[in-house]
């Protein structure tokens, strides 16, 4: 019913360096027409792609292409959807914004607005892949970095059989686990309290396996059966003590 999928549409009041920053994610730029007044650039990965909009756009809006627009917006509004406005006619780009319960706006255009480049920049390093809305690195396996879009898809497909939720891809970029930790034991605790530990466990990132292998009775069997390693922890400030001060 919403139409084949745009784009996230995103505010970006300093359009140049919203680019640059997603370009450097390894994004391409995608071909972009005249249809908004307003300054306007679309960063794409080859599978989703990020409209960047200078001008009066929701902070973050998902857009849809609904061809005929106009003589369709009765069968959404019979649907019981409130429209938090549209902008039609026959001298006008047609489009209809409405918000979801949770908050979420969603826009309705009656055509495309951006063409796809001749091919997507692929991400040098592959792609990670992981679960958007769940924590304790849950959905996250060792075969989350992976080479190719398409095995970025297979993945996204077991995390939601798994747990029924989507998953940000995103470019493969190798760093180290850092975790925050603040035990405010006093009313008056500041930044002192504040814990900044790299967490080293062999890899680059830590698997599901590798959190549950650390806790309760997880922990217990992982030692039975001899796979329980004990993380090393190192003091973020030892080595990067202004990552550190950024952070407090």
């Amino acid at each position: 019913m919403l139409g084949r999928f745009l784009e996230v549409s995103l505010r970006a009041p300093r359009i140049l360096d919203s680019w640059r920053w997603w370009q450097a994610l390894g994004f391409a730029s995608a071909a972009v027409g005249e249809t908004w007044r307003h300054g306007y650039a679309v960063a794409t990965d080859g599978r989703v792609a990020i409209g960047l909009h200078d001008g009066e756009v929701p902070q973050v809006a998902l857009a849809y292409v609904r061809p005929e627009l106009a003589r369709r917006l009765a069968a959404f509004e019979a649907a019981g959807v409130e429209f938090d406005s549209r902008v039609l006619g026959d001298d006008r780009f047609n489009e209809a914004t409405f918000t979801l319960p949770d908050g979420q706006v969603l826009r309705l255009l009656e055509a495309r607005t951006w063409s796809p480049p001749a091919q997507a920049t692929p991400s040098p390093l592959g792609w990670f892949v992981k679960p958007n809305r769940l924590g304790a690195k849950i959905g996250i396996w060792p075969d989350s970095r992976c080479e190719t879009l398409d095995e970025a898809l297979a993945l996204s497909r077991r995390v939601h059989a798994a747990y029924r939720d989507a998953v940000v891809v995103q470019p493969y970029v190798p760093g180290r686990n850092v975790r925050a930790s603040f035990l405010a034991v006093r009313p008056d605790a500041g930044e002192e309290a504040l814990g900044l530990f790299f967490v080293d466990s062999g890899g680059d990132f830590q698997t599901m396996d590798d959190s549950m292998a650390l806790y309760g009775e997880s922990g217990a069997e992982a030692m039975a059966h001899g796979r329980y390693v004990e993380p090393e922890l190192v003091p973020v400030v030892d080595s990067q003590p202004e990552a550190v001060h950024r952070i407090s």
